[in-house]
C-alpha cells in the first residue's frame, strides 16, 4: 500500500465510496457486530435525502 489514507466517519453517519482503480483495498472498523438488515443503502437521489 502506497498512500495509507486514511479517514474517520463518524458512527451513525451515512457515507459511500467510489473505488475508481482494481489494485483498491478498501478496509474498514465497526463499532458493532455486523447486522445483515441493515446491509442496504441510501440512494444518492431519494427526495426524503434531498441531496
Amino acid at each position: 500500500m502506497k498512500t495509507k489514507k486514511q479517514f474517520y466517519i463518524p458512527e451513525g453517519f451515512a457515507h459511500g465510496f467510489l473505488v475508481l482503480s482494481e489494485k483498491t483495498k478498501f478496509v474498514y472498523k465497526c463499532t458493532d457486530l455486523y447486522h445483515p438488515e441493515f446491509k442496504d443503502g441510501i440512494a444518492w437521489n431519494d427526495k426524503e435525502v434531498g441531496i
